[in-house]
């Protein structure tokens, strides 16, 4: 029997969810282009949008083609609307989150009622991996937690409301689920969610062969034929070796256990976003508890929400080891599959939002609370004032990988700073900047207005010209740990490193160290000049 409260007034609702978006969107924006510092495939995100923002689209790199580019093209109309900065990218899954965060909530309020809906908006508002992945464009995982969590709901509204007012709700199911292969081909998990959770409630079952059900498949299969194209593209070409990944995929499930426990209490995404690793005890500690509090949810929860949420669990621990292992060799919990851990957090999401309807309300508010005050805040912490040389991959030596997401002091975009110093340099004159690594891709539209040459080492030789100023940008000893990996980007920071001291230049010399809130170096930029 539902303990579920009376239902507050309908301001009182307004009022809260107001509240919850403010604070979303507090979490999201402030230091939008420069906290995390834009690192990993986002430098080759920004670069397609920004091609495309000016009327030059480019393929997608071939291990990327099983997504379309959809995502670039809507970062494109972004920059076109904000001008060219990696704000405005960002923009678009900041923007994302907030929409699947009001729509959510006001879909759970018609289902489960006021406080539930609330809790359920409040999380996806704080949890550490909402706001982090939400805050970069490396993938557009932030918009498929959106879609995931609002499957659900919509399934249940589209097959549970009396013909014909649910066929405009069976058609928006479908967008949903099938928008979802757009940006991740995970989206069959919540797309198999789904499926079992129409099957298993049996008014839903009886009304799936109506001909609403059919015409929101077959305009949702105008999403998911691209996506299953390209996908079959990339496994022909040879980028997956299925069979060498499951040979050993009983032997990891304890990795990828002890993952999705990180990933309900937010510990392994600070892990992948700051490098910052915990205590062991610490870490089991949160997962614990975030686990306790999922099958206190299933034990106890008498609110639709769980319903809902208990078909979509089940495909997401069987779905996504399944579905990952063929891919790639992931090994978590470092930083290689968290990043996919949506699928999980939106059924967790909607279960803790059950205990809200029920005497135990309290905890789940307290859940809010405690992600607010501990891992969200923490991570803001290292960020804004934290930094601080890497320590290892974190399966070999208690670390995590290399350069990615560090920040410097300053408010201002790695890219943005680099371009400033190189137009410093000889009274503003054109100078030539030489890079390794292609997270540093956003220099070209941070470069646009200036005109300053650009060199990608790692592409192409470097042939100056007499007299030709440089500006090199290596990354400080220490931001690479030893035995990083992949290797090919401390050897080309190495080979950079080589080229500037290389006899056929003179002159060189330091112009500045970009460094971490704490003072440790993160970037430095040295230049020299062609005799």
């Amino acid at each position: 029997m539902s303990e579920r409260p009376p239902a507050p007034p309908r301001w009182r609702f307004a009022l809260g969810l107001a509240a919850v978006t403010v604070v979303a969107l507090a979490l999201r924006v402030h230091r939008l282009a420069s906290v995390p510092n834009a690192a990993h495939d986002e430098g080759n995100w920004l670069l397609a949008a920004w091609e495309r923002a000016h009327g030059r689209p480019v393929p997608l790199p071939p291990d990327a083609r099983f997504v379309t580019d959809l995502f670039a093209w809507m970062m494109a109309l972004a920059m076109r609307l904000f001008g060219d900065s990696i704000a405005s990218a960002r923009s678009v899954p900041v923007a994302a989150s907030l929409v699947g965060i009001v729509a959510v909530a006001l879909l759970a309020r018609r289902i489960a009622g006021a406080l539930p809906a609330l809790v359920l908006a409040a999380l996806l508002a704080v949890h550490p991996w909402a706001v982090l992945w939400s805050r970069n464009v490396v993938t557009p995982y932030a918009l498929s937690l959106s879609l995931a969590a609002l499957a659900p709901l919509l399934a249940h509204r589209a097959w549970n409301l009396p013909s014909p007012r649910s066929s405009w709700w069976r058609v928006a199911c479908g967008q949903c689920i099938a928008l979802g292969f757009q940006f991740s081909p995970l989206a069959l998990i919540p797309a198999l969610g789904v499926a079992a959770q129409l099957l298993s409630d049996p008014v839903s079952r009886a009304r799936l062969r109506e001909r609403s059900t059919r015409l929101a498949a077959l305009l949702a299969a105008a999403h998911v034929a691209p996506v299953v194209v390209g996908a079959a593209r990339v496994a022909q070409h040879g980028s997956t070796r299925p069979s060498s990944h499951l040979d050993h995929l009983g032997s990891r499930l304890q990795i990828f256990d002890r993952t999705l426990a990180g990933v309900l209490s937010g510990e392994a995404t600070l892990r992948d976003f700051t490098t910052a690793t915990p205590p062991l005890p610490l870490e089991l500690l949160a997962g614990a508890l975030a686990v306790g509090l999922i099958v206190l949810a299933l034990a106890r929860g008498r609110d639709p929400l769980r319903r809902l949420a208990i078909p979509h669990l089940a495909a997401a621990l069987v779905g996504l080891p399944l579905l990952l292992a063929p891919m790639r060799q992931w090994h978590m919990p470092s930083v290689d599959a968290e990043r996919y851990g949506f699928v999980l957090l939106a059924p967790a999401a909607l279960l803790v939002a059950s205990l809200a309807a029920t005497r135990l309300r309290w905890i789940a508010l307290a859940a809010v609370l405690a992600l607010a005050l501990g891992p969200t805040r923490r991570g803001a912490l290292w960020f804004l004032y934290g930094g601080g040389p890497d320590r290892g991959v974190f399966l070999d030596r208690d670390g995590a990988g290399g350069r990615r997401w560090k920040v410097t002091s300053l408010d201002v975009a790695v890219v943005d700073q680099i371009i400033a110093e190189a137009s410093a340099l000889d009274g503003g004159a054109r100078v030539t900047v030489v890079t390794a690594d292609y997270v540093l891709h956003p220099i070209y539209f941070a470069n646009a207005a200036r005109g300053h040459r650009i060199v990608e080492l790692n592409l192409a030789p470097l042939s100056p010209q007499p007299g030709e100023r440089m500006l090199f940008v290596r990354w400080s000893d220490g931001v690479f740990a030893r035995g990083f990996w992949p290797r090919a980007d401390v050897l080309a920071n190495e080979a950079l490193t080589a080229r500037m001291r290389a006899p056929d230049l003179t002159g060189l010399r330091l112009v500045r160290a970009l460094r971490q809130p704490d003072g440790e170096a993160l970037i430095e930029l040295w230049t020299a000049r062609a005799p």
